[in-house]
């Protein structure tokens, strides 16, 4: 990889739906150069796919975060835990932590039932292995572009879930939705033909959902161990705080280019956000800086190393 490549995958970070020849014409190549290119990323796994952020708490879903600390448990017990959170059709993520929390999931529930007769469910079925659980109903969650990649200052923020009034939406909407959360590179004809419609209709309708955000903008899925890039959780616990130190801490937090995702949870800790970034080193830095302008009101933090994804949807299933 060399520094035009960085530039591709920034350019598709910022917006994934966006031409060849647009990309082309930003970075100085070719259009079938940055072809040739996106082609390659794909191939050796840098790319893992083109994602559509959808927020789903205008479609009237409850997006849910379930922090599991598990006690005495075997890796095939593990592995039976972490199906069991796959075999669910609420399911929108799970991954595999090292830190105080081994697991950490993502739901997408219709109904405060669901999410109950679901966590009823999985307590009784394993209560006995439960070191520590967290049950969070996020208020937010705030996408962040990748402007490492480039080193650029411009990031592009995108809502993912938000507790806010529903849209409503068709079916024909749902199938553009879904097609476009498993490839947001889908051309216009060939989502007409699948949902059985004119390109027109579907360009009007996509356009409908951004302006009324419900799509909030289009991105690249990465193994960003590919480029050697290490993925964080950080949570942090506040005091002495008010609204305006909460504000300058969000700030300088999110204003640092490895910064991906900020969370804001019913229930969760004081500050949460997410990481990509080169090593334990940079990541000690960035802490150590944290602490220095903000020592007066951190009371406590903890680390999570994201090590192992073990699934991941764009789109609830319903």
């Amino acid at each position: 990889m060399d520094k035009k490549d960085y530039l591709i995958l920034k350019e598709l970070d910022d917006n994934s739906r966006q031409s060849v020849n647009s990309i082309a014409k930003k970075i100085n190549l070719s259009k079938d150069a940055v072809k040739y290119r996106i082609n390659k990323l794909v191939a050796s796994g840098v790319i893992k796919g083109f994602r559509t952020i959808i927020n789903i708490g205008k479609l009237g879903y409850v997006p849910v975060r379930f922090l599991i600390k598990l006690k005495g448990v075997s890796l095939k017990k593990e592995q039976e835990i972490i199906d069991f959170f796959k075999s669910s059709k609420y399911l929108g993520w799970i991954v595999s932590v090292e830190g105080y929390w081994d697991i950490n999931t993502y739901f997408y529930f219709r109904t405060i039932q669901q999410m109950s007769e679901f966590y009823d469910l999985f307590v009784s079925k394993y209560r006995k292995y439960l070191e520590d659980k967290n049950f969070n109903i996020y208020e937010n969650i705030i996408c962040y572009s990748r402007s490492y990649l480039d080193d650029s200052q411009m990031r592009v923020e995108r809502k993912i879930a938000s507790i806010n009034k529903t849209a409503e939406i068709d079916k024909l909407d749902k199938k553009i939705l879904f097609l476009l959360s498993e490839n947001s590179r889908i051309n216009v004809v060939n989502i007409a033909k699948k949902t059985g419609t004119t390109s027109k209709t579907i360009i009007q309708r996509i356009r409908n959902l951004e302006n009324n955000n419900i799509i909030s903008g289009y991105r690249i899925h990465m193994d960003i161990s590919k480029i050697n890039f290490i993925y964080y959780k950080i949570h942090v616990n506040l005091q002495n705080s008010d609204e305006e130190k909460y504000a300058l801490i969000k700030s300088f937090i999110i204003q640092n280019k490895n910064v991906i995702y900020w969370d804001e949870l019913i229930g969760g800790y004081d500050v949460e956000f997410e990481m990509e970034i080169e090593s334990p080193e940079k990541l000690r830095d960035f802490l150590e800086e944290l602490r220095s302008n903000f020592a007066e009101i951190i009371k406590d933090y903890e680390i999570l190393y994201y090590y192992r994804q073990h699934y991941e949807k764009y789109y609830p299933s319903d």
